[in-house]
C-alpha cells in the first residue's frame, strides 16, 4: 500500500505541546470546576446534568494523552503504551463525540444547536477514520485524523478562552447570545482551518510552486 510522506519533525513541536498540555491542565482546573459547582442551574441530575458530566469524564481526560500519543520518541520506545493509550483515547473520542452530538441537539440555547451538533458529529467521524487508517496500517494517514481529532477536541479549551477575552475578540458584537453562537463556532472551525492549512493545503502550494520551477 502507498504511504504518503512522513509529517517533518520540527523542534518547536515540544514547545506547541507543552503550551496545549498547560492549557489543557487549565481547562481541567477551571470548566470542570464550573460544571460541578457553578454549572446546575435547574437541571435535574438524571436529565443533562448526568450526560454532561459523563461528556467531561470521557473527553478531558483525551486533552492530557495526545501530546504524548504525537511524540515518535515515545511511539518507538514504548509502542505497547501507545496502543493501549490509543484505544483509550478512541473509546474516550467516540463516547464524547456522540455526547457532544446529544448535548448539543437538546441544548436550550437555539443559536449553539447547529455548531455544537456539527462539532460532535466531525469529531466522530475523525476518530473512526483515525481508527480505520491504523487497522489498515497506514499510520501517516492515521497521524493526520488524530490531530484533525485533537484539533476538535480542544475546541473545549478554545471556547473558554475565547470566553474569557471575547471583549477583545468581539467589541464589534454586543448581543450575548450572538456573541456565544459565534464563540462555538470558531472554537472548532479555526482550529481546523489552521490543521488543515498545516497538513494539506500549504504543502499542495509549495509542491505547486516547486513544480512550476523546474
Amino acid at each position: 500500500m502507498a504511504r504518503t510522506a512522513r509529517l517533518p519533525s520540527k523542534p518547536w513541536k515540544w514547545l506547541l505541546w507543552a503550551v496545549l498540555a498547560g492549557l489543557s491542565a487549565w481547562y481541567l482546573f477551571d470548566n470542570v470546576i464550573y460544571a460541578f459547582v457553578r454549572d446546575r442551574s435547574d437541571e435535574t441530575l438524571f436529565g443533562r446534568t448526568a450526560w454532561r458530566f459523563s461528556h467531561l469524564f470521557a473527553a478531558v481526560p483525551l486533552l492530557l494523552i495526545a501530546p504524548l500519543q504525537f511524540s515518535r520518541r515515545v511511539r518507538m520506545r514504548h509502542p505497547l503504551w501507545h496502543r493501549r493509550a490509543g484505544q483509550v483515547y478512541l473509546v474516550g473520542a467516540l463516547i464524547g463525540s456522540l455526547l457532544a452530538v446529544y448535548l448539543g441537539m437538546t441544548i436550550k440555547y437555539e443559536g449553539s444547536r447547529v455548531p455544537l451538533a456539527l462539532f460532535g458529529a466531525v469529531w466522530f467521524a475523525f476518530s473512526v477514520a483515525a481508527w480505520v487508517c491504523a487497522r489498515r496500517r497506514d499510520f501517516v494517514a492515521h497521524e493526520r485524523f488524530m490531530i484533525r481529532g485533537y484539533a476538535l477536541a480542544m475546541a473545549f479549551v478554545w471556547v473558554r478562552v475565547m470566553y474569557d477575552l471575547q471583549g477583545e475578540m468581539f467589541p464589534f458584537i454586543s448581543n450575548v447570545e450572538v456573541r456565544d453562537t459565534t464563540r462555538e463556532w470558531l472554537s472548532f472551525v479555526a482550529p481546523l482551518l489552521i490543521v488543515e492549512t498545516w497538513l494539506s493545503w500549504w504543502p499542495a502550494l509549495r509542491g505547486s510552486k516547486q513544480g512550476n520551477e523546474k
